[in-house]
């Protein structure tokens, strides 16, 4: 029965939306490097301590490999947290979504494989979307909207990275590694380039961050682990493709997000680029996340 495991697909679709919207008002309470900091390295705690058998030992493989796609993913959140304060959370959702699109034509450009009918369409559909997403009188396109791009870049590279470094121990030891790296690079930054000063604690950022690191990071990443194994991959892909929807419902309801009749045509153009972009190709693979 796969009900279970595809109703826990969904939820793990919305909480990666969630983490998107609630880290937008945590920002001005924690600088984003070092928030970036505290919550993947309390999130490679929490794991070490639930599954330490799928963690230790670690080889030099696993660490050589953790390491890779943690400064992938690592710029990818980097770029992300360093927009969200200029960019709102539902209409950077979609911006980074367009990684789904801009993976298959990565993937023609370095392995040189051929695009299918389907992408090329995708591709099309996702110009003709952020154009009518960030080209709106009320919404000008931005430096910070550049960077929301970038960031959907950097996630692109780290899942094609993935495919690459599947081989190179358990999914879950790699994972750890790479939580660890995002944690110390993303302090690194931080010591460089932020104050302390600037962090204000107060319960609901607190709250905020222990849902960042326990359902946001560890959890997310265990339940889609283990529904990934009994669900298919056209259904995976299928229902990612939905996270900036969750995204931007959540920010209408907690945050008064609202998009314009152009902006939301766009959303709709970009989801139906990323549905077209997610019809599977024979043979192909599913990619891992860190969540």
């Amino acid at each position: 029965m796969t009900l279970v495991p595809k109703a826990t697909v969904v939820l793990c679709t919305f909480i990666g939306a969630s983490t998107i919207v609630l880290a937008e008002p945590l920002i001005a309470f924690v600088p984003p490097m070092l928030l970036l900091a505290i919550r993947f390295a309390l999130a490679a705690v929490l794991l070490g301590l639930l599954v330490p058998r799928k963690v230790f030992p670690l080889n030099r493989s696993v660490i050589r490999a953790g390491f890779i796609a943690g400064m992938g993913f690592g710029l990818g959140c980097a770029l992300l947290y360093t927009a969200l304060p200029h960019v709102r959370a539902g209409k950077l959702t979609f911006l980074i979504a367009l990684e789904v699109v801009i993976v298959p034509l990565f993937s023609a450009s370095i392995y040189k494989q051929t695009l299918s009918r389907f992408e090329m369409a995708a591709l099309a559909l996702a110009v003709l979307g952020l154009w009518l997403l960030v080209g709106d009188e009320q919404s000008s396109f931005s430096w910070y909207d550049i960077i929301g791009l970038l960031s959907g870049l950097a996630y692109a590279v780290y899942t094609i990275a993935l495919s690459r470094l599947s081989s190179c121990g358990g999914v879950v030891a790699r994972t750890f590694v790479s939580f660890w790296s995002i944690s110390l690079l993303s302090f690194a930054v931080s010591l460089c380039s932020e104050s302390f000063a600037e962090v204000r604690w107060s319960s609901s950022a607190v709250a905020t961050l222990a849902f960042l690191v326990i359902f946001g990071s560890v959890a997310r990443f265990l339940l889609q682990a283990w529904a990934q194994k009994t669900v298919s991959e056209s259904f995976t892909a299928l229902t990612f493709s939905a996270e900036p929807v969750f995204a931007i419902a959540l920010s209408y309801t907690f945050f008064g997000e609202r998009f314009s009749v152009s902006q939301t045509f766009g959303a709709v153009v970009i989801i139906a680029a990323l549905i077209l972009a997610n019809i599977p190709k024979p043979h192909s693979q599913v990619s891992e996340a860190l969540g």
